[in-house]
């Protein structure tokens, strides 16, 4: 997992304290006890935004502030978005989440340790397929970001391909053990499978699909971005001075990328299913919102009520012994989503 804290904290509170003021001194608090830049919270209650707030600095270089339509690059909350994508075409009964993964991506696509243990989509979307982020995942990654046209994800996975290499698997946690292990590189694999069974750009079916219906400023496209001088750098702190990371543009928005020679679905990865949506946190809780109601923000329907709660539903759970819970973070996981009872510590 990238060592990045995104601070856009999505809560659900049945009984929201009656003096917001009470509520951002206390935000105030963490974020200042915390050693944060800067964080946008936004409270759910019922069907609805109760609370909604920014702290801090988004652009260090320009002094501007969080305000409530601050823009992030949501990293792995991505993974959520990219998840719902895939589950709507499960809803048109274009892919069973539980044969061999190798029907829909083309290719055959094992294991090297464990060659007569089938993949399936449902184990890839839960980091229980045996895959890894190794060195072979990073040389592909840049390879996607940087070559035209990127190459295709089967380089990375075929034995022989230009970027395969063997430690992109567990070699020792056979696929059919159902052993966690967090990967972006699944979410690489899901958005190539978005783009195979809907025929559209991963970008593009996002967008169509769930950004656009939900009424979100948000894209796996920078370039679709509306209120792009409003989006927030990232940072990490380094000898006591904040260092740009990541959408450092000073409000100038980066040159288009070529796609003029990609094939769609020869590698979703490019437009990073695992981690590149950009949105606010008021936006971002619609996509909260709809999963809390069965699939419904407004009169707009993200999923039915059913895949909804499949979507919900822990795929995993530890037990101790099953998977490498990132010294607790994950306890439970479902489809590009997990849960936990503490936030922060207590």
């Amino acid at each position: 997992m990238r060592k990045m804290i995104i601070f856009i904290v999505l809560v659900t509170i049945s009984n929201l304290h009656s003096q917001t003021s009470q509520l951002t001194t206390k935000l105030q608090a963490i974020k200042n006890n915390r050693g944060v830049l800067g964080m946008s919270v936004t409270v759910i209650k019922d069907k609805g935004i109760s609370y909604s707030q920014g702290f801090g600095i988004r652009d260090v270089g320009r002094n501007l502030p969080v305000n409530d339509s601050t823009l992030y690059r949501i990293a792995s909350i991505s993974k959520m978005v990219s998840a719902i994508a895939l589950m709507q075409l499960y809803e048109r009964g274009l892919i069973n989440l539980d044969v061999d993964i190798s029907t829909y991506l083309g290719f055959q696509f094992r294991n090297p340790a464990f060659p007569n243990d089938i993949i399936t989509t449902r184990q890839v979307i839960s980091h229980t397929a045996s895959l890894r982020d190794g060195n072979g995942y990073d040389n592909f990654l840049s390879a996607s970001y940087n070559q035209t046209p990127p190459p295709n994800i089967s380089t990375l996975f075929l034995p022989g391909g230009t970027y395969y290499n063997v430690d992109v698997w567990n070699s020792s946690k056979a696929p059919a053990a159902n052993y966690f292990q967090y990967a972006n590189v699944n979410f690489a694999v899901i958005g190539t499978l978005v783009e195979k069974l809907s025929n559209k750009r991963f970008d593009i079916y996002s967008r169509e699909n769930i950004f656009i219906p939900l009424g979100m400023d948000a894209s796996f496209n920078i370039q679709d971005i509306v209120g792009f001088n409003n989006l927030a750098a990232l940072y990490r702190k380094n000898g006591g001075n904040w260092v740009a990371q990541a959408d450092n543009y000073n409000g100038i928005k980066p040159a288009p990328i070529n796609l003029g020679q990609y094939v769609i679905g020869s590698n979703g990865l490019m437009f990073a299913p695992q981690g590149g949506v950009r949105t606010s946190a008021n936006d971002l809780s619609k996509i909260l919102t709809a999963l809390l109601n069965g699939g419904m923000y407004g009169d707009s329907r993200l999923l039915n009520d059913s895949t909804t709660a499949l979507l919900r539903k822990m795929n995993w759970t530890y037990n101790g012994s099953n998977g490498n819970n990132y010294y607790g973070i994950f306890n439970s996981y479902s489809y590009g989503q997990h849960k936990t009872t503490e936030l922060l510590p207590n």
